[in-house]
């Protein structure tokens, strides 16, 4: 998926694809682990909307 613009863009298979890459990089955190090379290569964007005040 080269953009991701709403959560409806997702469907049901890559969404539990996201959910257990995401268990795997929480669950080497716990470990310790600090460099993920799952995101080598990737740009990853937060947008805020709102100040957070």
């Amino acid at each position: 998926m080269k953009h991701l613009i709403s959560a409806e863009d997702i469907s049901r298979e890559l969404f539990y694809e996201i959910y257990e890459l995401s268990c795997q990089v929480k669950k080497a955190l716990r470990e310790g682990r600090k460099k993920f090379s799952v995101l080598r290569g990737k740009c990853v964007v937060n947008l805020f909307f709102e100040p957070s005040t």
